[in-house]
């Protein structure tokens, strides 16, 4: 008995397509355009336009920007040094400072193909 291929194709969730070997999926906090990071066929990923975001559904930039940026806004400061000045009651955003998420080109090596372009978003306190 032959079952149709609907029958194992995957159920993706909303604002997801069908992955077919030719995309790649990028997140809040990646970008990366490389024919080794492809998503494999038959994977679901977030819908051109949107990424994956902090909660594993599929979001716009703009909303990157925010959760990247509302978890600075809540967490306790923390510093590796034990010489830190700073109180850790304060949240990383002080008072009057703004959240930014800048774009960061993440340097590759000599075994990494020309055309491979990987960015790195991370948001900071200014």
């Amino acid at each position: 008995m032959v079952l149709g291929s609907a029958l194992t194709r995957a159920t993706c969730g909303e604002n997801e397509i069908l992955a077919d070997g030719t995309q790649w999926e990028h997140s809040c906090e990646t970008e990366i355009i490389d024919d080794n990071f492809k998503a494999d066929a038959g994977k679901c990923i977030c819908a051109e336009g949107l990424v994956r975001g902090n909660d594993e559904k599929c979001v716009t930039r703009k909303e990157c920007e925010k959760q990247l940026c509302d978890a600075l806004r809540e967490a306790p400061f923390e510093s590796d040094s034990s010489e830190s000045q700073e109180n850790s009651e304060f949240p990383q955003c002080r008072e009057g400072e703004s959240c930014a998420v800048i774009k960061v080109k993440i340097v590759g090596n000599f075994t990494e193909p020309p055309s491979a372009d990987r960015w790195s978003f991370v948001a900071g306190c200014f």
